[in-house]
Parts: structure tokens; sequence; C-alpha cells
């Protein structure tokens, strides 16, 4: 089967299962340097969290901001 093959058939699906869909393939692309990136940077956000040099916002709160703001 083609890759156009298996795309007409998956646009075939629901949005919720084309959705989960993708999950499942980009989970199954793996890109180790891409992974140690976001590790390294989510031990500098949170270091720099426990240092009190940045405030944590909750994520409620800023997407109340962000959609009463035009």
């Amino acid at each position: 089967m083609s890759i156009d093959e298996i795309e007409a058939v998956a646009l075939e699906l629901p949005e919720q299962e084309r959705a989960e869909l993708i999950g499942r393939l980009q989970d199954s692309i793996t890109d180790d340097g891409l992974d140690q990136a976001w590790r390294a940077e989510v031990r500098r956000r949170v270091a720099r969290i426990e240092a009190g040099d940045v405030e944590w916002i909750d994520g409620e709160e800023v997407l109340a901001e962000l959609r009463a703001d035009p």
C-alpha cells in the first residue's frame, strides 16, 4: 500500500480516530537528540523555578489570560 493510499484511507476516519492515529505515528518516531534537548531544557527550567529566578504560573491562569486578550 502506498503512502497516498494510506492517506486516503486515514482521511476517511472520524476526526477523533485521525487524531489518535497522528499521536501513534508521532510516538513511533524517535529523535534522541531532540529528546535530550527537551530533557535539558526541562531541567534548566525546573532549576530556575527552584532557585526563585522565575515565578510559576498556573497553566489555567495563562490560558484564561490568553482567551481574554483578543
